[in-house]
């Protein structure tokens, strides 16, 4: 039965959520979150809002378009396990805010705690399913864009990061501060993440990137220093805006996270690569993984797929452009990793999960449309595409109607043969 409703949950027309104001208090010792989240939702249908907020995060406290509770009148919600459903009285297609107060120990995407120096540290990522371990989020988070801002207490001499610009930074009166981040454009709600703790910022000095490179930092624990490796770092980026356009964001972060992954990232958002812990000593981070991640700043986080269906052409292209930039400069291949073929094989010999076969089918694809069509009129339409949907979702036939333009004729059965036999 509780397979069904969730399917039936799952099927029906979702709220969208336009914004988040979030913020998020983690505890000075312990692992405990306090987070109070305003969320602007355009309604779908009549029907409650309904959040997924994890059951080791107690709710203290709801309002629905800032009306204060009072003795005579308080906002209702129910809350089931994971689930939150917060009624009201609007029709579709109107507008609705909720703020929601919660707090409890952090665990599965939210890590509140100390890293290997044992220093005190934030982490939470929405990656995968993670968001709902710090944040009250739709049913499905994957596919939704939202535009949010955040602030994030600290301790004093810790710094702050999140997706967006730094606005200011608020000193409190008792040895804390608040970091202010704003991002209007809008994202996956699964790319919202946060970290905080000693962090010091080292910026990449950029010889050979023009003016329409970003601002690319590295972000350490204490005297820990960036790994030789990521001084290409705006080579790469200089090399994939020649190709796939300007690069979204204003800012490139590359920072340590204090979580291992067997892949090697620790999470992406808009503007920054969470890497874990330890990936700046020795060597540095593997290229494949900075080069891919670094990739769907474009293409899955900027630009994201309309629909499960369309996933294959974001990943596709990130994947595509990683291995172009790991040919241009005869990278060897990391140990233990696939070299610098279009279809790498998955770090440590594990075997490719069907969205990431699907990824290197795409990336197969896009070698043998740009066979057909040449560099110049390939390169032409990825740039178009990349203007024409930045900061939106997009879909096959956007990417088929911008590339089509580009070469002068319909591409979409090249592509859809291109796919249907790639290996």
């Amino acid at each position: 039965m509780l397979t069904l409703l969730l399917a039936l949950q799952l099927a029906a027309p979702q709220h969208d959520a336009l914004r988040y104001d979030i913020t998020l208090v983690p505890a000075d010792t312990g692992t405990h979150l306090l987070g109070e989240v305003e969320t602007t939702w355009r309604l779908a249908t009549p029907d409650p809002v309904t959040v997924r907020l994890d059951s080791s995060l107690r709710v203290v406290r709801v309002l629905i378009d800032g009306r204060p509770n009072t003795r005579l009148s308080r906002t209702m919600y129910g809350r089931s396990e994971d689930d939150l459903v917060v009624p009201h009285e609007k029709p579709a297609a109107d507008s609705i805010h909720t703020r929601i107060r919660y707090h409890g120990l952090a665990r599965g995407g939210a890590r509140v705690g100390t890293n290997r120096r044992g220093d005190r540290v934030f982490f939470a990522t929405g990656s995968g399913d993670s968001a709902r371990f710090w944040l009250p989020v739709p049913l499905r988070t994957e596919l939704d864009r939202t535009a949010a801002a955040f602030r994030i207490q600290t301790a004093l001499g810790h710094r702050a990061i999140a997706a967006g610009s730094l606005e200011k930074v608020d000193t409190l009166p008792y040895g804390h501060a608040v970091w202010h981040y704003r991002m209007d454009g809008p994202a996956p709600i699964a790319s919202l993440a946060v970290a905080a703790g000693p962090y010091r910022v080292h910026q990449v000095a950029m010889t050979s990137c023009s003016a329409r490179c970003p601002v690319i930092e590295v972000w350490t624990y204490g005297a820990d220093r960036p790994a030789t490796t990521m001084r290409s770092a705006g080579e790469m980026v200089e090399f994939y805006t020649a190709r796939a356009g300007r690069y979204p964001y204003p800012r490139l972060a590359f920072v340590a996270a204090p979580v291992g992954a067997a892949d090697g990232l620790a999470g992406a958002a808009p503007g920054v690569v969470f890497l874990p812990e330890g990936s700046f000593d020795g060597g540095g981070p593997p290229d494949s993984t900075v080069s891919l991640a670094t990739a769907r700043q474009w293409f899955g986080i900027a630009i994201s797929p309309a629909s499960p269906e369309d996933r294959w052409i974001s990943g596709g292209l990130a994947r595509y452009l990683a291995s172009l930039w790991r040919k241009s400069a005869v990278r060897p291949a990391d140990p233990g990793r696939g070299g610098a073929a279009t279809g790498e094989a998955p770090p440590d010999g594990a075997a490719l999960d069907g969205a990431a076969r699907d990824e290197v089918r795409g990336a197969l694809a896009l070698q043998r449309l740009r066979e057909i069509t040449g560099d110049s009129a390939f390169f032409a339409g990825l740039a178009r595409y990349s203007a024409e949907r930045m900061h939106q979702a997009a879909s096959r036939a956007d990417f088929v109607r911008a590339m089509s333009a580009a070469a002068r004729r319909d591409l979409d059965g090249d592509l859809r043969q291109a796919f249907d036999r790639a290996k």
